[in-house]
């Protein structure tokens, strides 16, 4: 197990928080992951910051009539096999949920969806037989308040990368809403980048943890606690810095 730097912030729900003040606090974690990737470039390579959110998620699981009892399970699913090919992912989700395959093609066409925000805006714009598009859209006119923060922390546009199917391992227990991760990579290419060694290359990751600062409210467990954070993989970057003289594919 990796020896993670974290990073944690909270806030009282009697204290009360609004939006802008969410995303910043956002921002901040992301921010944080950002300098940690900015001050190992040279060593590490190239970097992305990939973002999703649970909200989103929980659209596409909505959209795609998955059963609310199967959900984890789904994804679960497309966390572990995301490097795998889709007729694969395909064949397991049938064999083992029993879902329609019309459902787990329209799923598919949703997963797929990564870029930029206007590309993912277009994306979803003009998917035809969307019925919750709407609420989709809603979801990244949140991120372009996200992607405004960030510029104003001197974090690039170019170094953002929206991925409405990226899915942590067993995020559910943790976030519920924003959650990302920084995948580093010494070839330029993007693709190669967001494609190639993301587990293996991923230095940081974190996101809004309300529901697990809850299960610390001891008897009650009902708090609404607003908790952001990141973990940084410290075992994974001394590890090309130890090597940094060749090329080590981790």
């Amino acid at each position: 197990m990796s020896r993670d730097k974290g990073y944690l912030y909270t806030e009282d729900e009697d204290e009360g928080i609004n939006q802008d003040e969410e995303i910043m606090h956002e921002v901040e974690v992301i921010s944080a992951s950002y300098q940690v990737a900015q001050k190992y470039a040279k060593v590490m390579g190239n970097s992305k910051i990939i973002i999703n959110s649970s909200s989103i998620l929980d659209i596409i699981m909505e959209e795609c009539n998955i059963e609310f009892k199967i959900r984890h399970q789904v994804l679960d699913i497309l966390a572990k096999n995301d490097k795998k090919p889709w007729t694969d992912v395909r064949k397991k989700l049938y064999e083992t949920h029993s879902i329609p395959r019309k459902n787990i093609d329209k799923l598919g066409r949703l997963i797929k969806i990564e870029g930029d925000l206007e590309h993912v805006q277009k994306e979803i714009t003009t998917m035809k037989g969307l019925i919750c598009r709407k609420s989709l859209l809603n979801e990244i006119n949140y991120f372009y308040s996200l992607e405004s923060y960030c510029n104003w922390v001197d974090i690039p546009k170019s170094s953002l990368c929206f991925n409405i199917g990226m899915v942590l391992d067993q995020y559910h227990i943790f976030y519920c809403g924003l959650f990302f991760k920084v995948v580093c990579s010494s070839n330029t290419d993007e693709q190669t980048i967001l494609k190639q060694h993301i587990i293996e290359r991923q230095i940081a990751y974190g996101g809004r943890y309300d529901n697990q600062v809850s299960h610390f409210d001891v008897p009650t467990r009902t708090s609404n606690m607003f908790a952001v954070g990141v973990c940084i993989n410290v075992d994974k970057i001394a590890l090309h810095l130890a090597s940094k003289d060749r090329y080590t594919p981790f």
